[in-house]
């Protein structure tokens, strides 16, 4: 059977806390972010900003 969607979507309604893709048909649940994932994203955010902040200034 594959899913959809609206399945995805009624899936994560019921369960707002865990993170999950719809994958060829299928949908793949995972845990919560814990604090380390959360870690790397707030850097890559950071380094993503720096970059961009640094192409956008005059010289």
């Amino acid at each position: 059977m594959s899913l959809t969607i609206k399945d995805l979507e009624q899936l994560q309604s019921h369960n707002p806390d865990w993170r999950m893709q719809l994958v060829k048909g299928n949908i793949i649940i995972m845990g919560p972010s814990d604090y380390e994932s959360d870690e790397i994203v707030s850097r890559l955010n950071l380094f993503e900003y720096i970059g961009h902040a640094s192409q956008t200034r005059a010289c």
